[in-house]
């Protein structure tokens, strides 16, 4: 089996060649990659070639800056801590994200010429964070329109990494489309655009998951939203925060981060988006900031979660973006102004009160996502 590195071959309009498999992260049976790891193998055995479903799964932006400033090359930015090599970046991400689905999936991990920060600074032109409004009077449409010829690039090499996955390795199989950051914000569209509009593989989809970006129940026309515990065939996303009140500037005419004028979380303790309790939540995956370990398995940290969803976003009067108070997912218990040291790797930003811990949407909630997704595989085939 093949490693994480390497030269990947190119297209002649310079897209992937998704016929190497330097062009992905993982491919099931041909390069792990990570997608094989599990911090007990006794509690959460990995599937293997055993599993009855395949999940293709989309990495979150992991380069701040590319040498063309929008999208990075594949390959650009492989190694987390440079020429000491102790950890491929990818393979870190696929560790402490992809393996959520490892104990009832077959894994493929597409690379693609994903967003720089500057797509998103260049997105949010004219947007006012401390008001949470975009004022159109302020908007480069240069900057607009750069920003999101970057992220149909990047979102068109996932479609075609999915093409090639559903043209020569899935054979017919039924399959989970999952994502984290600005890798949901592609299979969010993908799932719009390609899976909800066929039903063909609509009957194929054993569930969507989407965090970190923002969804609706706008979104999609067939595709259903997780409403309970094992939930076949539906769509989660939520966007997890410590210290209630935190507001996003969303513009809803754009196509990349957010498809919807109504954001809304799914709370991945009870698939729903009701509120749960500690008792409900079966522990979190600590230790994400350490690169030459692996992330730890801590079933003593439990706590309560509280959905934050509202029926409509404001309008900014412009008809081009809207301030959404929606769409949050709330950890209760713990101190934003004070966190304890165990949560420090899953901390996105800091504002008083407030904690976004973005980077933890699946870490905080390891093992409940883990068995819902054997759940659903279970029940896509009662069906």
């Amino acid at each position: 089996m093949g490693n994480c590195y390497g030269g990947p071959a190119q297209l002649e309009d310079g897209s992937p060649d998704y016929s190497d498999p330097e062009n992905w992260g993982a491919i099931h049976g041909i390069k792990t990659c990570s997608t094989d790891w599990t911090p007990d193998e006794e509690e959460f055995p990995v599937a293997g070639d055993d599993a009855k479903c395949d999940c293709f799964f989309v990495h979150p932006t992991y380069i701040s800056k590319s040498k063309d400033g929008w999208n990075a090359q594949i390959g650009e930015e492989d190694m987390l801590l440079g020429k000491l090599g102790l950890l491929n970046i990818l393979e870190y991400i696929i560790r402490a994200q992809a393996c959520t689905f490892n104990g009832s999936c077959r894994m493929y991990c597409p690379r693609y010429r994903m967003c720089s920060e500057a797509a998103y600074e260049d997105m949010m032109t004219g947007a006012d964070e401390e008001t949470g409004t975009i004022d159109e009077s302020k908007v480069d449409p240069a900057k607009l329109a750069r920003a999101q010829a970057a992220w149909d690039k990047a979102y068109g090499d996932v479609r075609a990494a999915f093409q090639y996955y559903l043209d020569n390795f899935s054979q017919g199989r039924p399959f989970i489309i999952a994502g984290h950051s600005q890798g949901s914000g592609h299979t969010s569209r993908l799932l719009k655009e390609v899976v909800d509009k066929d039903p063909a593989l609509r009957k194929r989809l054993v569930a969507g998951y989407c965090p970190g970006c923002m969804l609706g129940t706008d979104t999609y026309q067939y595709l259903p939203l997780a409403s309970k515990l094992g939930h076949a065939g539906a769509v989660a996303s939520w966007s997890t925060n410590v210290g209630e009140g935190r507001k996003m500037c969303v513009r809803s005419t754009f196509i990349g981060r957010e498809i919807t004028k109504q954001p809304i979380s799914i709370n991945p303790v009870t698939m729903t988006m009701k509120d749960s309790t500690p008792e409900q939540h079966l522990g979190c995956l600590v230790g994400l900031g350490v690169p030459m370990g692996a992330p730890e398995w801590r079933p003593d940290l439990k706590f309560g979660l509280k959905v934050w969803n509202v029926e409509k976003g404001t309008d900014t009067g412009f008809g081009k973006g809207f301030f959404q108070e929606g769409g949050m997912l709330y950890v209760c218990g713990i101190n934003a102004d004070e966190p304890p040291d165990w949560l420090e790797d899953y901390i996105e930003e800091k504002e008083d009160g407030q904690l976004d811990l973005h980077i933890g949407d699946y870490g905080m909630y390891w093992a409940n996502i883990r068995q819902n997704i054997a759940l659903q595989v279970e029940n896509y085939f009662k069906q």
